[in-house]
């Protein structure tokens, strides 16, 4: 009767640590950071980024978004020309700008709107130009090996991808950001190329910024 009795307490302890042990997990995940507010609309906004590749001259290029989410990206190309992107949503078309010359491609559309998208994060770092920012983590396949990549996202601003370091250790910091504002208007229409991004020498990067500042300037249609 008394083994009786130990083995049912026995059971009762075990069946209790069981259950505290499979509880925690759940109470973990719980606690995982929860998903920022974000705006379901596009935001209209540009920033300059500042991009350090190892032995090599700092330089600076240029992220503007438009009000329907098309997004021109500029900066230096190794060889000292400007490289610009440009994902258009508006014309269905990719265009780029290199070594003096615009490629353009046609791009699939959905018949479903486009909005912008809702990122997973993982934790809170420090705010970046004021904003809060949250570092998001994501597994990415390359043909040189697959690896885990952070970047720094600004959920205010549709997840902005505001800083990262590249595999081959080159890395990309917004600054200066600008919500709204003429420059984000038809900057990301192909109708006019902007000035080259100037290679920006050690010791001179506020110069630099100060240029960006003021606007880049048009130099020849396409």
């Amino acid at each position: 009767m008394r083994a009786q009795r130990f083995s049912r307490h026995r059971l009762i302890a075990l069946l209790t640590v069981s259950t505290v042990a499979f509880a925690v997990p759940g109470r973990l995940r719980a606690q995982a950071v929860p998903r920022p507010d974000a705006p379901q609309e596009w935001i209209a906004f540009s920033a300059d980024i500042r991009i350090n590749i190892p032995n090599r001259p700092e330089t600076w290029g240029r992220y503007v978004q438009d009000e329907h989410g098309c997004v021109r990206q500029e900066m230096v190309h190794p060889d000292g020309s400007a490289l610009v992107t440009i994902t258009n949503f508006e014309t269905e078309r990719f265009y780029r700008l290199s070594h003096g010359s615009w490629t353009v491609q046609p791009m699939r559309m959905s018949t479903l709107t486009r909005r912008p998208i809702q990122l997973h994060v993982d934790r809170k770092t420090d705010p970046i130009e004021g904003y809060d920012a949250y570092i998001s983590v994501s597994n990415v396949r390359s043909p040189r090996g697959d690896y885990k990549e952070e970047v720094a996202v600004i959920p205010a601003l549709n997840f902005f991808r505001a800083a990262f370091v590249t595999p081959s250790g080159e890395r990309r910091t917004a600054a200066n950001i600008r919500v709204g504002g003429r420059n984000c208007s038809g900057a990301c229409g192909p109708t006019r190329i902007l000035a080259a991004v100037r290679r920006s020498p050690l010791g001179v990067a506020k110069a630099a910024r100060k240029k960006f500042n003021a606007g880049m300037t048009a130099t020849s249609s396409l």
